[in-house]
This record gives structure tokens, C-alpha cells and sequence, in this order.
């Protein structure tokens, strides 16, 4: 459940980042909410909670695994494209001259 509250507390984060054209802190600020959301669902796999909410979410280690596969894919994503997040700084400034 924490990695559920911790991913969104993040889209809001990175969106008000984009606001305030904070481009050079995305994807530090991006890579280490997914590392804590990991965290939390690494530490969700060795608790045994029963269904929540009654009985609408259930977290076993399939789902745990999921979550965790997307996360990992995401993130490797997020790496490889480090270059748009540098490119585009260099990119902006060409195009206000």
C-alpha cells in the first residue's frame, strides 16, 4: 500500500517539478521515488497482510513481483533516456534565439 501512495505523491512531485521548469531535477527526483516504491514493496513481500479494503485489494507475491517488474522496466527507461532530459536544455535554448 505504501508504494500505491508513494507513486502518486510522485506524479504530483514531478508534475509541479515540469511547472516550474525544474528539468535538471525530474529524474533524480523520478528515479528515487521508484527506488523507495521498490522499497516499500520489498518490505510488502515478507508481511503477511490479508486482503484490504474488504476484500477489493489483495497483495501476494505475484502482484508484489509485478509491480516490482514494472517499476524495474521504468526505471530503466527513465536511465536510457537521460539524454532527452540534457538535449532538451540545449535544444530550448536554440529555439529562444
Amino acid at each position: 500500500m505504501g508504494a500505491i501512495i508513494t507513486l502518486s505523491i510522485l506524479a504530483l512531485v514531478v508534475l509541479y517539478l515540469g511547472l516550474f521548469k525544474a528539468k535538471a531535477l525530474l529524474l533524480p527526483v523520478s528515479i528515487l521515488g521508484f527506488l523507495v516504491a521498490i522499497g516499500f514493496l520489498l518490505n510488502d513481500w515478507t508481511a503477511d497482510k490479508g486482503p484490504l479494503f474488504s476484500g477489493m485489494v489483495h497483495f501476494d507475491h505475484y502482484a508484489i513481483a509485478f509491480s516490482v517488474l514494472c517499476i524495474v522496466v521504468t526505471l530503466c527507461i527513465f536511465i536510457i533516456s537521460k539524454g532527452y532530459f540534457d538535449e532538451g536544455d540545449r535544444l530550448q535554448s536554440i529555439i529562444h534565439y
